[in-house]
């Protein structure tokens, strides 16, 4: 997993989270309040629907804790969701992918995914 927190070069000033292998373990992006504005994950390689799971936790464990936000990526495609108002998480932003939806899942799908924080 390769993953990197950078400060996005825009007016709004706002953090890029990129990790070019996201699996089913969780990866704590940040520690305390953030808010999401956009998520980018690109699954063109997969064979099978990819889920990108939100936690507003520090310590998730993909398919036994519940997550916030669950995204679906189709096999063979990329999607860009847009938050124009944002998603606060008080605690923490940790993200996981795998291949089953809903709080289960255990099966991470590695795939690059990006997400825009402020």
């Amino acid at each position: 997993m390769a993953f990197e927190k950078v400060l996005a070069i825009d007016p709004l000033g706002n953090t890029i989270v990129t990790d070019t292998s996201a699996g089913a373990t969780g990866q704590t992006a940040v520690s305390g309040a953030v808010t999401i504005y956009a998520v980018y994950a690109d699954n063109s390689g997969g064979g099978a629907k990819a889920y990108v799971k939100l936690y507003n936790n520090a310590t998730p464990t993909s398919g036994t804790n519940n997550p916030d936000v669950v995204l679906m990526i189709p096999a063979g495609a990329a999607r860009q969701y847009s938050f124009p108002e944002g998603i606060p998480l008080a605690t923490a932003l940790t993200y996981a992918c795998v291949t089953t939806g809903g709080t289960t899942g255990t099966s991470g799908c590695n795939i690059p995914i990006t997400i825009v924080l402020e």
